[in-house]
């Protein structure tokens, strides 16, 4: 595929960076921006509360890398990249975000976070109220991304997210009967809650740049503030869950090439590449070179936008 211009560059040339919060050893920016949100969309939560989504297993056998979903609602529903899904045979998150169009039928591609469960425990899937965190995000995005160019597939390294799981459990003294992801949060709850009172949403905010030990870890952004605002917490924690890993350095100043403004800027001199998505529109990947990452564009539109530190190509 031709390298694309990167629309990607475009919003992060227009995020304004906002207060830093911090605790401990956790610095979040708020992200703000005045490009005008033109797609109309719900969240996962909402669809689900409203009972306008339906999402199981492909069919009765199952397949661990797919589900189905069915959209009987009027609206479009933004599944965001490693949202985790909680049922049917075992938990799954999202490998990358998908725009699910309106009254439709849509197959998503999705890994494992349930290494030990393969038999039904309900018919349908809702959401955990959790994501994967964000060294698991950040290395499946990876995978996704190679996979799409050798295949033009959004598969991820499923072993490799077993194995990131796993040493998330191993770093916070976990154990889990059936090694799921959901039993790291909620061992941690009260910890997390501790990170969640300092990291508040303000009005109007679409998106977070998180720093971990003065470093900075990633980005995340959501063209409606409305979605924004409803995902806020669990994007949050999946930073909180990793900063809970690299305690108990604190309080560590950011060196002069990591400041939001910088990171910003490897976004706008990225690479991209692009990829049809399962739902509408267009999926770019970041190509890994200092950040790696992805978004998914719609009429023009960034609906959504994920970008990691990748250390590994220093």
């Amino acid at each position: 595929m031709h390298k694309q211009n990167n629309p990607l560059a475009g919003l992060a040339s227009n995020l304004v960076v906002g207060q830093k919060q911090q605790f401990k050893n956790m610095t979040v920016f708020p992200l703000f921006t005045s490009i005008k949100e033109d797609c109309d969309y719900l969240s996962l939560s909402e669809a689900i509360e409203n009972q306008s989504i339906e999402i199981t297993e492909i069919d009765n056998q199952g397949s661990v890398p797919e589900l189905k979903v069915i959209n009987k609602g009027h609206k479009k529903v933004l599944f965001l990249d490693s949202e985790e899904l909680k049922g049917a045979k075992q938990n799954r998150i999202l490998n990358t975000s998908v725009l699910i169009k309106k009254e439709s039928e849509t197959v998503i591609p999705v890994s494992c976070t349930e290494r030990g469960r393969w038999d039904y425990r309900s018919p349908n899937f809702t959401t955990s109220g959790h994501m994967g965190f964000s060294g698991l995000r950040k290395s499946k995005s990876k995978s996704v991304a190679y996979s799409l160019k050798i295949s033009k597939s959004f598969r991820s390294d499923q072993s490799e997210v077993w194995n990131s799981i796993d040493k998330n459990m191993d770093n916070l003294n976990v154990h889990s009967h059936t090694s799921a992801m959901e039993d790291s949060y909620s061992s941690r709850h009260n910890d997390l809650e501790d990170y969640m009172k300092a990291f508040v949403p303000i009005k109007n905010q679409r998106g977070i740049l998180v720093m971990i030990n003065g470093k900075a870890v990633g980005l995340d952004f959501i063209s409606s503030d409305k979605v924004y605002s409803s995902v806020h917490t669990k994007l949050t924690r999946s930073y909180s869950m990793q900063a809970l890993t690299q305690l108990p350095a604190i309080d560590e100043e950011a060196t002069s090439d990591q400041l939001p403004d910088v990171f910003l800027n490897k976004i706008i001199h990225a690479n991209v590449e692009s990829y049809n998505s399962p739902g509408h529109g267009k999926d770019y990947r970041i190509e890994p070179n200092v950040v790696i990452g992805h978004g998914l564009v719609y009429k023009k539109e960034v609906i959504q936008m994920s970008v990691f530190a990748d250390d590994s190509s220093r």
